[in-house]
């Protein structure tokens, strides 16, 4: 399942970054999406916490949009990061606590990927 959600993460990350075909600027944004684990705005050092030291990650924000509002699906990780890859609730893609941690090829064809 990893290896599948992997693929699809990066064919989608392919997809916003591949070149116009002509010599136009591109018409969609550039967009790099970040996904950390148990970690909260203000454990960053841009956001003011007192020791954690991230210069990384603040350069991103410095230069980036930061976005005051978060969606978490779901409160626990694995589920969470399914929901985000295939674009399904945990409801519906089953993925969690009682589940195997692996979707079906059934569950994968409800997907956006």
């Amino acid at each position: 399942m990893i290896a599948r959600l992997l693929a699809c993460a990066g064919a989608s990350l392919l997809a916003l970054a591949a070149p116009a075909a002509s010599a136009a600027p591109a018409a969609r944004p550039n967009i790099i999406f970040l996904l950390t684990d148990d970690q909260r705005d203000n454990s960053l050092g841009a956001m003011g916490h007192p020791f954690v030291k991230t210069p990384h990650l603040d350069a991103l924000l410095r230069d980036s949009v930061r976005f005051r509002n978060a969606y978490a699906p779901t409160p626990v990780c694995s589920p969470s990061r399914v929901s985000y890859f295939t674009g399904l609730t945990e409801r519906v893609h089953g993925v969690g606590f009682s589940s195997s941690y692996e979707l079906t090829e059934a569950q994968w064809e409800r997907t956006y990927c």
